[in-house]
């Protein structure tokens, strides 16, 4: 297991470090005036102006994503207070320190109980205040105390689950949101190639009934479906402008900023291991992990409830030194205190303990009382939590069997929309050509155009849904598709 708490500490300091210089080169005037302007980091500072457009890819997507995200920045300052606090779990071993000084003046002149001496001291010499200071220590010690050290720690290990947890599942609503985004320009591409389709065979239409070789019917039909098309366009652009707004809104970009998305739906066919291979890594999905930490904590739970029957040791020391420097007789009363002999350490009387007490609780072994009734429910409440743990396992592995047969359905409708595009941009062909020569009317190269458009965008959403799958399969197995690819079936006994 690799060490969690260095490496965590490492990136805390380094980022500080990266602070720090970030700060001093911002403060040079020289750099201030280099950074003023909309400049994306991911950009750079290439040859593109500053009114050129910005470059994202994917990847680039998802970085913005990360950093601008405002719950996962919340969720990095919890991990931060929960890694504080795993790395001073152990400051439970350092006593309750508390100090106090008490400035009492009794009711009763101390002198008033003896009878006054032939030649004792002034009135002012005896002090009707009484100071006493006190120092105060204390240490408890009893299991408990390291079941509350385990809980620390298990704490810090879920905060940082929950955190990559988060960030895989926005970088996995990025990636979607991105390829949803390239499908819609694809979508609205298509729909302006068939504008300008119709527009030239309405351009064809007017020649043709200038000519007399149309009657008027057919000419307005090819007006109609420039029109038609002029729309789908309109609803096109629309749809991806709102899109390109959300999208930007998610990764903290400018709105005036204008983008430009470099990727492509043309993704290589992959081969997968067969289901019991990806199996293995069943461990990995983010709600099994979740579960797992859940079944850890109520174990320490329950072994924090069963060492309340354990004796507790309890360290005391006290210092309680009070002033007192007149003896009137045979014994010593308070001075004054607002005199310059305070300062003699001489004139206290030293006061305190060194104590250790041990407490053995007895109710815990009754079953039926408070303490044996928490033993209970926490035992109750472990074995939910590992009926929950296997239920998970079970969800995960329906799930999983359930995204390989879409991804393998996904692949083979990939192949015959590929066909059934090369098929429809034939068939449009020959239409075409059919009409050209007069035998075959508008309609008919019309449905020809439209079989063609339906068959490319099957595809594109074909393409997109694969890419999607693929996508959660990461997700679901916590794995990059590139070790999915190279693993290896386990050896059979």
């Amino acid at each position: 297991m690799r060490d969690v708490s260095a490496s965590t500490r490492f990136r805390y300091v380094l980022g500080a470090a990266l602070a720090f210089v970030a700060l001093a080169v911002t403060a040079a005037p020289q750099m201030a005036v280099a950074q003023t302007g909309n400049v994306s980091p991911i950009q750079g500072t290439g040859e593109a102006g500053a009114d050129s457009p910005l470059a994202l890819s994917v990847e680039a997507a998802v970085v913005l994503a990360l950093d601008n995200n405002l719950d996962i920045r919340s969720e990095e300052l919890d991990l931060l207070k929960r890694f504080r606090a795993e790395s001073r779990a152990w400051n439970v071993f350092i006593p309750e320190l508390s100090a106090s000084a008490t400035l009492a003046r009794p009711h009763q002149n101390p002198r008033d109980a003896l009878p006054p001496p032939p030649a004792g001291p002034d009135e002012d010499d005896v002090g009707r205040w009484v100071l006493r200071p006190q120092l105060e220590a204390e240490l408890i010690l009893n299991l408990r105390v390291f079941q509350g050290i385990r809980a620390v720690r298990l704490d810090y290990d879920t905060g940082r689950i929950s955190l990559e947890i988060a960030q895989a599942r926005l970088e996995l609503e990025i990636r979607k949101a991105f390829y949803d985004i390239l499908l819609q320009w694809e979508q609205y591409q298509l729909a302006e190639q068939r504008l300008d389709s119709a527009v030239r065979r309405y351009e064809d239409a007017q020649v043709n009934f200038d000519n007399g070789l149309i009657d008027e019917l057919s000419l307005l039909q090819t007006q109609v479906a420039v029109e038609g098309a002029r729309a789908r366009v309109l609803g096109a652009e629309a749809e991806y402008d709102n899109s390109v707004l959300g999208f930007k809104q998610v990764l903290g970009i400018p709105r005036t900023t204008e983008i430009v998305l470099e990727g492509s739906l043309e993704s290589e066919i992959v081969e997968l291991p067969q289901t019991e291979t990806l199996m293995q890594l069943v461990g990995r999905n983010p709600n099994i992990r979740l579960q797992r930490q859940a079944v850890a904590g109520n174990e320490i739970a329950l072994a924090d409830s069963r060492a309340q029957r354990y004796p507790t040791l309890r360290l005391g020391y006290t210092e309680s030194p009070e002033y007192s420097s007149v003896a009137l007789g045979s014994q010593d009363l308070p001075g004054n205190p607002f005199s310059s002999d305070v300062a003699d350490t001489g004139n206290w009387d030293r006061g305190g303990q060194f104590s250790v007490t041990m407490i053995v609780p007895l109710s815990g072994f009754i079953p039926v009382s408070r303490p044996g009734t928490a033993i209970q429910n926490a035992r109750t409440d472990l074995e939910k939590a590992r009926l929950g743990l296997q239920d998970a396992h079970r969800q995960v592995e329906t799930q999983l069997a359930g995204l390989l047969r879409g991804i393998e359905t996904t692949v083979r409708t990939i192949e015959v929309q590929e066909l059934n595009v090369r098929l429809a941009g034939r068939a449009l062909e020959l239409a075409q050509e059919s009409y050209d020569a007069g035998l075959r009317t508008l309609n008919e190269v019309r449905d020809a155009e439209i079989d063609l458009d339906e068959a490319q965008i099957d595809l594109l959403e074909q393409r997109k849904r694969y890419i999607e799958l693929l996508l959660d399969l990461e997700f679901q197995l916590g794995t990059e598709l590139y070790d999915l690819v190279r693993l290896q079936p386990l050896e059979q006994d």
